[in-house]
């Protein structure tokens, strides 16, 4: 939450979810498996805006633009 909110306190951007520090694709495959609720990038996207929404507001979450491409052969959000 700490980069969305630095996101919402600046200008904006790109935060790229399932990147490194040094731009290699990690992929999302073990945060798919890490809660039964989770499973896909559908309940990843949920889970997301869930946790944003809880810790920084409705309008927040609802505001968001998720978008999920590959990325080096892994899924990335």
């Amino acid at each position: 939450m700490k980069e969305v909110a630095a996101f919402l306190n600046s200008q904006g951007g790109t935060l790229l979810i399932g990147v490194d520090d040094d731009g290699k694709a990690l992929g999302l495959a073990a945060d798919y498996v890490s809660s039964d609720k989770i499973k896909d990038k559908d309940g990843f996207e949920r889970h997301l805006r869930t946790v944003v929404g809880r810790e920084l507001g409705q309008a927040v979450a609802a505001s968001l633009k998720v978008s999920f491409v590959g990325l080096g052969g892994e899924e990335i959000c």
